[in-house]
């Protein structure tokens, strides 16, 4: 007799992602006096990255970014989280994670520090808006 029939095992993988909580808490930025007009930067980028750990998988760093021919010192300190089911070690390519993304952050701030002109005009257009948003939104 014959019973019920084949049983097939199939293994599966659970694959767990790795996930990085990068936190900023302090920086430091020292710029050129004059923004570089009309000038093409070719990025010359020494960087570091120092951690410390702190507890399993949570981390202190400090990093620094220097720009050799555009003449900027940045620096970044906080705490990188690497949410894992095992204890990880900083790798290379963590890493280089953290320093792209303190990358992006840095020169988000270079945009909006640098030098810009403006009228007298658009500044009292600019306050005759702001006040009327704030009237309204008052009523």
């Amino acid at each position: 007799m014959k019973s019920g029939g084949d049983i097939k095992c199939r293994k599966v993988f659970l694959v767990r992602r790795m996930e990085l909580k990068l936190s900023v808490k302090k920086i430091n930025l020292v710029r050129p006096e004059d923004n570089p007009k009309n000038k093409k930067v070719e990025m010359n980028i020494d960087w570091n990255i120092e951690c410390e750990m702190v507890d399993v998988n949570f981390y202190k760093y400090f990093c620094l970014i220097e720009i050799k021919n555009f003449p900027i010192l940045f620096t970044a300190e906080g705490y990188v989280e690497i949410i894992y089911e095992k204890p990880v070690n900083l790798s290379d390519k963590i890493l280089k994670v953290m320093f792209k993304h303190i990358l992006t952050v840095m020169m988000e701030i270079l945009g909006i520090t640098k030098t810009y002109s403006t009228s007298l005009e658009e500044i009292s257009n600019l306050d005759t808006k702001m006040e009327q948003k704030i009237l309204n939104s008052v009523r």
